[in-house]
């Protein structure tokens, strides 16, 4: 071994010395390319190359976003407790109802694909649409829209209006059958007084999951579901992603920001910062239909604005007086002048003409057509005979032989309204003008929304605005207003004594009247002996404003005041 290393060691050093000793260039260049020869010989080699890749992540699409300003619900969302347009105008963009309506105020299948009706229209059936579920997934049965009924009609603010109901069969998974106490003709168009059949989850609403419709993840039936409620700021809504309806909604998440402004809830639509807004501003509404960014709709309505009265306290315990307001104030001006013309005009009654096929047989207008100065002088005459006199000639009526009122009270009174409802104002500055005609001093006060309504309930005021909400059928109509079970009683037309009393038995004999043509003369009874009392003083009714992206298809405006038509509305992309 040793001599195997030493003999390798010298052929090395030999070979040192041979390379030591080669020729110069020549010898150099030919060995290079030999080299070269042998490297194009093709002789695979792996080769380890570090490279870098940039892998760019999935991009997320925004989601599409309905944007909506407007004023928040000021009773909550419970459909079977939430009668005030602001909560109405949210709700049903989380509940859908069994029957929803066209422009043409037709009622037009929805959770109820259809329904059919008995001869005397005391039992209605109504079949569910099939495929149709719950927020959470779960299938929305007839069992389902029985509950949402029971429901509804144990609650103080529909009871009334859903006592026509007597029971309620479920003979299929799909199918449920009211059977009436009486024949309900009109059963369709209940919701015009803001029941809208909306359909809970029997199942959450056993859970405790009805009461409260402000908690995001409340199982809802509609196209959206609640995610967040941020109070008095703003509330999202995401998609229902088990909504029935293919291709519905259009936006995948609803955005609403609560302001008190309307009027800069209009400006965020026409700067496109917002897509919807209700209800808008007459105002604004004059200015809107000419500008090519702005979309405006107007629906008819059979809603009621003007004046309500404590008529258990002087003066207005008089009918005399309250006559008298009703002949001082100038309907059609208060139309044009605060509403712009985007309403119609009472002189004396609460039905309208458009209330229905049988509007114009029961309008009441006695005093249309009389010129103002005759109706001052009936107005004038008639506080004299009620022993209001201005003796002192400084322009304001005083009492003089009034039982309960010193002689020389002046005749005055405070009236309310809400801010920062700019029609209300105005109608309420006006009608302080038509009342110094007649030696009637009138105060006013406007309050903000949050306390109004609780505060007149409460009987806080002599003399308040109001606006409310009414039906298209005349007896719903007078039932809301002047029967003690109505939903806005205690908001404006409080009576009191035998005429409380009257107004009960006539309003339950015409409900319950079979005979159409019995029930119309009872109606046009009625609607004479309202005119002449004047519980209140209606100047009119304000239609149902919105201002939308100009962008924005297939929205129509609902007399209901409802903006469900948002569902299958969508700005393309």
């Amino acid at each position: 071994m040793k001599r195997l290393t030493t003999l390798l060691v010298g052929v090395v050093v030999l070979a040192s010395l041979v390379a030591g000793c080669a020729a110069p260039a020549p010898e150099v260049v030919e060995v290079t390319r030999v080299v070269t020869e042998k490297e194009e010989v093709e002789v695979p080699v792996e080769v380890e190359v570090e490279v870098t890749r940039v892998v760019e992540p999935t991009p997320i699409p925004e989601p599409k976003t309905l944007r909506i300003v407007k004023m928040e619900p000021n009773v909550g969302l419970d459909p079977a407790t939430a009668s005030t347009s602001l909560s109405i105008e949210v709700l049903w963009l989380m509940h859908d109802p069994l029957v929803e309506y066209d422009e043409d105020w037709q009622p037009i299948p929805w959770v109820a694909e259809s329904w059919d009706t008995n001869e005397d229209k005391s039992e209605w059936t109504f079949h569910i649409k099939e495929g149709l579920a719950f927020s959470d997934g779960s299938p929305i049965t007839a069992e389902d829209v029985k509950f949402s009924f029971e429901y509804m009609a144990a609650r103080p603010a529909f009871s009334a209006v859903l006592s026509c109901i007597e029971s309620i069969e479920v003979p299929d998974e799909l199918t449920v059958v009211l059977k009436m106490n009486r024949p309900v003709p009109e059963f369709l168009f209940l919701p015009a007084g803001q029941v809208g059949y909306a359909v809970l989850s029997k199942a959450a609403c056993e859970k405790g999951g009805c009461g409260d419709f402000t908690v995001p993840g409340v199982v809802t039936s509609g196209p959206w579901r609640l995610a967040e409620y941020v109070l008095r700021d703003h509330m999202t809504l995401v998609r229902n992603e088990y909504y029935g309806f293919e291709g519905l909604p259009k936006f995948d998440r609803v955005l609403l920001t609560w302001t008190g402004d309307r009027t800069a809830a209009v400006a965020a639509v026409e700067a496109g910062e917002a897509d919807y807004t209700t209800p808008v501003n007459a105002p604004d509404a004059a200015r809107l239909i000419d500008n090519p960014n702005v979309s405006f709709y107007q629906a008819t309505t059979t809603s009621m604005r003007g004046w309500a009265f404590d008529k258990t306290k002087p003066p207005f315990n008089d009918k005399r007086v309250r006559q008298a307001i009703g002949y001082a104030v100038e309907p059609e001006e208060i139309t044009e002048s605060c509403w712009y013309g985007f309403a119609n005009s009472l002189y004396g009654g609460v039905i309208f003409e458009q209330n229905a096929e049988w509007g114009g047989l029961l309008s009441r207008s006695p005093w249309k057509g009389i010129a103002r100065e005759e109706r001052l002088d009936m107005a004038n005459e008639l506080l004299t005979e009620a022993g209001w006199e201005d003796r002192d000639g400084d322009g304001v009526r005083e009492s003089y032989g009034i039982a309960g009122i010193a002689d020389g009270t002046p005749l005055t009174a405070e009236a309310v309204y809400e801010k920062p409802w700019v029609q209300a104002e105005c109608q309420a500055l006006l009608t302080q003008d038509y009342l110094k005609d007649i030696g009637f001093e009138l105060t006013l006060q406007g309050l903000p929304k949050t306390n109004y309504w609780p505060d007149a309930v409460a009987g806080k005021f002599g003399m308040w605005h109001i606006g409310l909400p009414s039906s298209p059928l005349p007896w719903e109509g007078f039932r809301d207003l002047f029967h003690p079970d109505g939903r806005f009683f205690q908001h404006g037309a409080r009576v009191f004594g035998a005429q409380g009393d009257k107004l009960k038995a006539d309003i339950d004999a015409i409900i319950a009247e079979q005979d159409f043509e019995t029930k119309k003369q009872m109606m046009s009874d009625l609607a004479d002996y309202l005119a002449d009392e004047q519980f209140m003083v209606c100047t009119g009714n304000q239609n149902t404003l919105v201002a939308t992206n100009g962008r924005l298809e297939g929205y129509y405006a609902l007399w209901t005041g409802s903006p469900h038509p948002l569902t299958w509305a969508d700005i393309p992309e």
